[in-house]
């Protein structure tokens, strides 16, 4: 184990920051925002007060403004800091940069820039969630939060049907205006009987752990709604991994599914009057499925439709 290590310059430091409790920011994110030349943030007027908290003093070197409405300026800007061979730190409102927060277009410009890109680990909604949720999480999908703009509703739908029936763990983010929407659309997508557990205001004063049903958990936060008049707080969901019996249905769903579009397919080039052999090639490649199987498949629908055209003439 290592300590207090020197920090490097000439690189891009990533910095986790609390996301609600001040205990949670860590020796190193405390020292790396100290010996910083450059402090990039998501916002000033969440980072300048952070920094006043933890005795930092920024005049000599004031922030610099990194956020999805300017990365096309600020991504460059920071890049040529680091090869400068400042000390540059990322922060963003809270939590870790690149996980749903910006940071991503920067590593990615670091790395092709041969600029170094150094992780300062600490506070995640996500890992916090999962670690209490009480689900075998050994493998969980990250999906944090699904696009509801008003272009983007009918994907948005589509892919809260794909996470109903995701067998992973999965990790969501919502914002507490969209809690209820997108419980009710995972539950009319047959989601509705699955584990859920919702982490609201996760490390801060008014923290809430509930653990149920999607359908529960929803029937919880609809009359939270009635009580308050509105669900508050940002809002982390885990959904439990799906059961055996759930994973079996959809198997059995998906090669059913399979076998009407192999048939399809074949009937198709087959009426066409193309070969046999090269049709259930074409099919297999295509499908993703054994030649072998969509071989005998091919043969079976080709002699039957020729008895039947046999029968007709």
């Amino acid at each position: 184990m290592t300590f207090d290590k020197p920090l490097q310059r000439g690189a891009v430091h990533f910095v986790s920051t609390p996301i609600g409790n001040l205990e949670d920011i860590t020796l190193r994110a405390i020292r790396t925002l100290r010996e910083a030349d450059v402090i990039a943030t998501e916002d000033p007027k969440v980072t300048a007060p952070l920094l006043r908290r933890l005795g930092i003093e920024r005049k000599d070197h004031p922030l610099v403004t990194h956020n999805d409405n300017n990365l096309e300026r600020s991504v460059p800007r920071l890049v040529d800091y680091a090869l400068q061979g400042l000390l540059v730190a990322v922060v963003s409102d809270a939590g870790t940069p690149a996980i749903s927060d910006p940071g991503l277009g920067l590593a990615a410009q670091c790395a092709e820039s041969g600029v170094p890109i150094v992780p300062v680990p600490g506070p995640c909604a996500a890992i916090a969630a999962v670690t209490v949720s009480g689900f075998d999480c050994s493998e969980f999908l990250y999906v944090g939060f699904v696009s509801r703009g008003s272009a983007e509703k009918a994907r948005a739908r589509r892919r809260l049907r794909e996470i109903a029936s995701e067998p992973r763990p999965v990790v969501l983010y919502e914002a507490p205006h969209r809690l209820l929407a997108t419980l009710a659309e995972l539950s009319a997508a047959g989601a509705g009987g699955r584990g859920c557990f919702c982490a609201r205001e996760l490390t801060k004063r008014h923290e809430e752990l509930k653990r149920g049903t999607v359908d529960s958990v929803l029937a919880y936060y609809k009359g939270t709604a009635e009580r308050e008049g509105r669900v508050r707080g940002e809002v982390t969901l885990v959904l439990s991994p799906l059961g055996a019996e759930a994973r079996e249905a959809r198997e059995a769903a998906r090669q059913l599914s399979l076998t009407e579009q192999v048939d399809a397919a074949l009937r198709a080039r087959l009426a066409a009057g193309a070969p046999v052999s090269s049709t259930a090639k074409q099919v297999a490649v295509e499908l993703g499925v054994p030649r072998k199987g969509v071989y005998a498949r091919a043969l079976q629908i080709s002699k039957a439709e020729a008895g039947d055209q046999n029968a007709v003439e």
